[in-house]
């Protein structure tokens, strides 16, 4: 169950353990010029204010209505940081903007891509087993493994 909450995303998962929930907010700040130099961390000012985007559907683009959600306003000299918090139950997040994964940023998969890291962790596995037992043979060990 997702809330929005005094401009916080609440996430409750109570079928899945009482203790799983977390919140979401997206705090304000400045933007730093894009000039490969040093700067300090600007200052915060406070939270942004979110809004179902379902309660602006007739002024928003059909795209929006029809992919619903929360947004909200930004001017072009701010920036924005992610505020999580949680107990101790932990949780794994995703971060997206247009479809396009922030950390990756490959296309957006709904996915953690753990299966993908979980066949390759095995695979190389694999290879440190097989190299292993050949290295008395070869006297060798590579120094690269297949990726994917």
């Amino acid at each position: 169950m997702i809330e929005l909450q005094n401009d916080t995303l609440r996430f409750f998962f109570p079928d899945l353990h009482p203790d799983a929930h977390c919140t979401v907010s997206f705090q304000r700040t400045l933007r730093i010029p894009d000039d490969d130099e040093t700067w300090p961390l600007p200052p915060g000012l406070g939270h942004f204010p979110i809004v179902h985007v379902d309660d602006f559907a007739a002024t928003l683009p059909p795209k929006w209505k029809e992919q619903g959600g929360v947004a909200f306003p930004m001017y072009q000299s701010e920036a924005m940081w992610i505020a999580f918090s949680g107990d101790d139950y932990p949780f794994a997040v995703k971060i997206a903007a247009g479809k396009i994964d922030a950390v990756t940023g490959k296309p957006w998969s709904a996915d953690l891509g753990t299966r993908i890291r979980r066949n390759t962790r095995s695979e190389t596995s694999e290879i440190l087993s097989t190299t292993t037992q050949h290295s008395s043979e070869k006297d060798s060990f590579p120094h690269s493994f297949p990726t994917r």
